[in-house]
């Protein structure tokens, strides 16, 4: 069996492949049939006539055999040939296709490059060897107000600039040919209606291969925004500025350790200093050291959730002197959170805690010096104005009764007095605990009794056990001052009325303009004091709960009193978070009236307390 050689040079076995048999064996078949047909149709010829006629009927047989080989080789080599043309036509296809999405991606990235170009935030420009505009986006022609075959080939960068610049431009535009860049350049340019404004023009050029200036590649920012609102920040620095350096109150600025980056002049005269021997320098050695752990302690506190503290601290002066500060600080934090400084606005205290002090000692002595001989002499007027003791006419009876009340009046009137102060200071704390409402009155009621009776005044009303959240001594003390006016305030022969009523909110009692308004929207008690005294002017109605503030100057002189008792109720209704409201009409009375919020899960008592008098509060 033959063997050939594959294109590897490799022997490989001869495998037949039918396309190339069957032409030879079709040319065996037809000799071998033709021979056959002549053998059957002639007769037997000689040899030379036989050897003649096989060489013929070979030949045909050959002949037929190469012209079918040769028809199956053109059949073979058209088909070949066909299919290489698809192929090819199929691979031109493709490359048409593919050139076709290129052509078209391109096209979408140029119009990409041009709306970029055209559209820009700022202005795109370039300009040839002479100085022509040859190229201009959309956002210049709208700053400068002209359309594109206006400018373009026709006119040169100088035309579209302001005369004060063009000196300015051909100088950078020099420069820009030789060392190919130009940077943050201002100049200004003139729109096509002759108005002007301020550019920065930052420039790259393009050269040949031999280095010749072709163009340049330019942008263009319109800075007339930038430089108001550069304008404007000056201005308000010159503000800030004139107002901090103006500033009577010491300001500065400084870093968490203590150390001082800005002070005001203020700052400066208060220290005797310069400000450049004080910045740079730790303001808390000129604190006491006694006073420097809390400066430290409250420097601490500040936080993103707590920007602001104020603190009072002494400082020792250059000459020695301590003085007290109160300071105002405010933490200034980065981005991150961290706190980075501290902005401070002091002033000196020194005068007030002075005047503070001398008014504590004040209030000292008033309580110590003069309230305790006032309570020994009262005393003793009780008791010679008893009787218990034997007096020599009834004239010194009369005057000792005389002595004994307006000494129990200048008590009261001190008492009030050192009350309005402390409670003013914050020395006198709240107390607040539960307590029975019906206990309260009863004292309330019984201690002003007897003033009612040596005025003629009927104490009328109706309340009930509840429990409430109080300080009971200060709640007495609201309702003795309340009686004690409505007694003086009506005539002999009236009757005052004390109400207690349950109601589930306060808040729909309340007017915007009641004293001492705090929302109460829960289950409460209603407690009022009525009269039936003269009334309230209307604009007297605001100023009566102000210090030593009265209806009539004569008062003070017909009634008794400094006119601090319904300041005072304000006052400690105001420390338990209470309502507090006057309702008054001339002629008819006036109705003082707070509210007091039961406390929770207390059980309410109904058995009434009423005065052997029938009769309850007026509805």
């Amino acid at each position: 069996m033959p063997r050939l050689l594959s294109p590897s040079n490799t022997q490989r076995p001869w495998v037949p492949n039918l396309a190339e048999v069957l032409p030879w064996l079709l040319g065996v078949t037809v000799v071998f049939l033709l021979w056959h047909l002549w053998r059957s149709l002639t007769p037997l010829a000689s040899p030379q006539d036989e050897r003649l006629i096989v060489w013929t009927i070979v030949g045909v047989g050959a002949s037929v055999t190469i012209l079918m080989v040769w028809a199956l080789r053109l059949v073979q080599t058209s088909q070949r040939s066909a299919q290489q043309v698809e192929s090819i036509n199929a691979k031109l296809t493709q490359q048409i296709q593919v050139r076709h999405q290129t052509e078209l991606a391109l096209q979408q990235y140029i119009e990409a490059i041009q709306d970029l170009y055209n559209n820009a935030p700022c202005g795109y420009h370039s300009v040839d060897a002479s100085g022509t505009v040859v190229m201009l986006n959309d956002t210049e022609l709208n700053m400068l107000g002209y359309n594109r075959y206006e400018v373009l080939d026709h006119k040169k960068f100088t035309e579209l600039l302001a005369p004060e610049s063009v000196a300015d431009w051909l100088e950078s535009f020099e420069l820009l040919k030789q060392r190919g860049w130009i940077k943050d350049a201002e100049f200004w340019m003139q729109r096509k209606d002759g108005s002007t404004f301020p550019i920065l023009i930052n420039a790259t050029a393009i050269f040949d291969d031999h280095g010749n200036y072709i163009m340049s590649r330019s942008t263009v920012l319109d800075l007339q925004d930038r430089k108001l609102a550069d304008q404007r920040l000056q201005e308000r620095e010159a503000q800030y500025r004139a107002i901090v350096e103006d500033q009577t109150e010491l300001i500065c600025r400084f870093r968490p350790d203590g150390t001082l980056t800005f002070v005001n002049p203020a700052y400066c005269r208060y220290f005797g200093q310069e400000a450049e021997a004080l910045l740079n320098q730790s303001f808390i050695p000129l604190v006491p050291l006694e006073d420097q752990a809390l400066l430290t302690q409250q420097l601490a506190q500040l936080s993103l959730s707590c920007p602001m503290v104020q603190m009072e601290y002494r400082v020792i002066l250059p000459s020695g002197e301590i003085r007290w500060q109160q300071w105002t600080d405010r933490a200034i934090f980065n981005a991150a959170g961290r706190m980075i400084e501290i902005q401070a606005v002091g002033r000196d205290i020194s005068d007030r805690r002075e005047l503070d002090r001398l008014k504590s000692e004040f209030v000292s002595i008033v309580s110590h010096e003069l309230r305790t001989p006032l309570t020994a002499i009262a005393g003793a007027l009780d008791l010679l104005a008893s009787g218990k003791l034997s007096l020599q006419c009834e004239e010194a009876q009369q005057m000792l009764t005389i002595a004994a009340s307006n000494t129990d009046r200048l008590v009261r009137m001190i008492n009030d007095v050192l009350d309005m102060e402390r409670i003013k200071s914050g020395k006198i704390a709240m107390n607040q605990q539960p307590c029975d409402i019906a206990e309260i009155l009863d004292q309330s009621v019984a201690v002003m009794q007897s003033m009612a009776q040596q005025a003629g005044i009927t104490l009328q009303g109706s309340w009930f056990s509840t429990i409430v959240l109080a300080d009971r001594d200060r709640l007495i003390q609201v309702l003795i001052n309340l009686l004690s006016n409505a007694i003086k305030f009506s005539d002999r022969g009236c009757t005052v009325w004390i109400g207690v009523d349950h109601i589930d909110s306060a808040n729909k009692l309340l007017s915007q303009d009641s004293m001492n308004y705090a929302p109460l929207d829960l289950p409460a008690l209603l407690i009022t004091v009525q009269d039936e005294g003269r009334g309230i002017p209307e604009d007297k109605q605001q100023t009566i709960f102000e210090p030593f503030q009265q209806i009539d100057a004569s008062d003070s002189r017909q009634e008794g009193g400094t006119g601090l008792g319904l300041a005072i109720c304000r006052s400690i209704l105001a420390q338990h978070g209470l309502p507090f409201w006057l309702e008054s009409a001339i002629g008819i009375g006036s109705r003082f009236s707070f509210a007091i919020p039961i406390l929770s899960g207390s059980a309410e008592n109904l058995d009434l307390r009423v005065d052997p008098q029938e009769g309850g509060y007026p509805q």
